[in-house]
């Protein structure tokens, strides 16, 4: 067993730096946060690269190489009455447009994948690799041959079987889009009330009209403002009601969303979003008319959210938050071609990062967000969309190995870009708008910086110390960062209890790296958190170096035993 948070507890307990009261003392809030667990359910399409020596295939053809292409990057939108404007589903289709997809995929428009693969990568990219591009490319030169059908390899295994969901959620009857509003952005109060509380480990969307659905969110209401939502959908004439940056009834924590391509998303095992009894879900569907030549012939639409819920016989190991990181007081002069707002969050408690999901309006050209640990230390790049397209945001899942342990005092830093000149002003009723200055806002014609983190915690146990164990599991040997933020997230009732009977046991063992870290902690003026993550990160290292083994071997149980933890294999 991996060790957890004690360890740090000890040291401070023996004196080393602050007293467990000053700035740097854990919170006291236990249900906020942990390190990455393994085992996602179901398993994510594998997006590893080919083997440097992979080669072109002889003699492309689009049955034999081409055809499991399209249906792999393509068809998810163009598709017959898909949102891309024309379908590439059979030979006849892709062949008269080889040179235009050529075109598409080596200036890197298509697939559309917003963020900048140099500063991270993502779990489900819509990214081609060089070979499938070369691909291409080639087979487009030969003359974009057919071949033979039977030559088809199969479908690409990208949908992977699922259960159906637990609860189909939809607004109760079809929406008919405005034909006046090339984008229409509704919100649609879901046709069920949750009677009691209920954790959901699981969503997908499944849009009805393909064609002009773009892209869906959905957000947890509250029961203290499910009388406002049902006010906001009574003053508004038609089904639901029109809205942009978000439902506009409160606190709305997002629960989820969908672009086309995108698959069911399922948090890792045990992991669950909490929603309170007497909670309502409302959609927000952003409805586009791109490729429709007259979009009052679409048929009414009854797009429905699917969700993956916790047996009841079950209790969950992690909590889920999505938590908005939001710039609110930008101000954009109007002429003003590069508007640059840059804001930094610290983050109060310890958890587990483990995706993004970036937001602006119409006038956002990039919008980038860093992480800084405590202390000072390193920098890590988080998401970066150098070229920001409203139409396409999207939750940005980190694979599992790219889970980042966060620290209480660890920041956000967030950069968002803008372009208010003349040129780069929206069209509406067919007119292009003067600039003027632009602030934060809900509408459409308003702004916003915003990013949501989503991060994940230990689920609150019966005893003081039940966080302990799944978060020590989850970190990798000698990982001292991820010990750190265990540490942090234990609650001072869990280190109270364990600090006096670990010093005891841990003088036996590791007496001079603790000195060492308890000399570098005395000097240090930061807070105990600030400290151990920046200016005594290297000494307390080698402290957690020689501590770790021994508690896993069990040595510090019978001290231990009191708070009923039990670290030993």
């Amino acid at each position: 067993m991996k060790v957890g948070y004690v360890v740090v507890a000890a040291l401070v307990f023996m004196g080393c730096g602050s007293s467990g009261g000053d700035s740097g003392s854990p919170p006291t809030d236990t249900s906020a946060d942990v390190p990455a667990i393994p085992d996602s359910t179901p398993p994510t399409p594998d997006i590893t690269p080919p083997s440097p020596d992979a080669t072109i295939p002889a003699d492309v053809t689009y049955h034999a190489h081409v055809r499991a292409l399209m249906e792999k990057h393509c068809v998810t939108c163009h598709e017959p009455d898909g949102v891309g404007p024309f379908p590439l589903t059979s030979y006849a289709e892709v062949a008269p447009l080889a040179t235009l997809i050529v075109g598409s995929v080596t200036s890197g428009s298509m697939p559309p994948w917003m963020p900048d693969p140099d500063c991270r990568t993502f779990g489900d990219e819509r990214l081609l690799t060089g070979l499938e591009i070369d691909t291409i490319v080639a087979w487009e030169e030969d003359g974009a041959p057919e071949g033979e059908p039977s030559d088809y390899p199969g479908p690409p295994d990208t949908n992977p079987s699922v259960d159906p969901p637990d609860l189909m959620l939809d607004g109760g009857a079809a929406y008919t889009m405005n034909p006046l509003l090339p984008d229409d952005y509704r919100c649609f109060p879901l046709n069920h009330t949750f009677s009691e509380a209920t954790y959901i480990i699981g969503s997908n969307v499944y849009p009805d009209q393909k064609s002009v659905v773009h892209h869906v969110l959905f957000y947890a209401v509250g029961p203290d403002a499910t009388a406002a939502l049902a006010a906001k959908d009574a003053a508004d004439a038609g089904l639901g009601y029109q809205c942009f940056g978000g439902p506009s009834v409160g606190d709305t924590p997002l629960l989820g969303g969908w672009v086309p391509g995108m698959q069911p998303v399922f948090f890792p095992k045990g992991a669950v979003i909490p929603v309170e009894a007497g909670s309502q879900i409302v959609m927000q569907i952003h409805y586009n008319a791109l490729g429709i030549a007259d979009p009052s012939t679409v048929g009414g639409d009854l797009t429905k959210v699917g969700l993956w819920t916790l047996d009841s016989n079950q209790k969950p190991t992690h909590l889920i938050r999505i938590d908005p990181l939001a710039n609110g007081g930008i101000f954009i002069a109007a002429g003003d071609p590069n508007s640059v707002h840059q804001q930094t969050f610290p983050f109060p408690v310890g958890a587990t990062l483990i995706g993004v999901a970036p937001h602006m309006h119409l006038l956002g050209t990039r919008i980038a967000v860093q992480h800084k640990s405590v202390g000072g230390g390193q920098q890590t790049c988080l998401v970066d969309i150098p070229e920001w397209d409203f139409n396409w945001q999207q939750f940005y899942w980190y694979q599992e190995s790219e889970h980042l342990p966060l620290v209480p005092g660890d920041q956000f830093e967030l950069t968002c870009e803008y372009d208010n000149s003349t040129s780069n002003q929206p069209v509406v009723n067919g007119e292009q708008l003067s600039p003027k200055d632009v602030v934060w806002g809900e509408g459409t014609l308003d702004e916003m910086c915003l990013n949501y983190i989503v991060t994940m915690s230990p689920a609150p146990g019966d005893s003081v110390c039940s966080t302990l164990p799944p978060c020590s599991k989850a970190c990798p040997t000698g990982d001292s960062d991820c010990f750190l933020s265990c540490y942090a997230q234990s609650g001072t009732d869990c280190l109270s209890c364990v600090g006096d009977p670990l010093v005891e046991c841990l003088k036996e063992f590791c007496l001079a790296q603790v000195a060492v870290l308890g000399q570098c902690l005395d000097e240090c003026s930061e807070s105990t958190l600030a400290c151990l993550g920046g200016t005594c990160a290297t000494t307390f290292h080698a402290a957690y170096g020689c501590i770790e083994p021994h508690l896993e071997s069990g040595a510090c149980d019978g001290h231990l035993a009191p708070c009923d933890l039990i670290y030993g294999d």
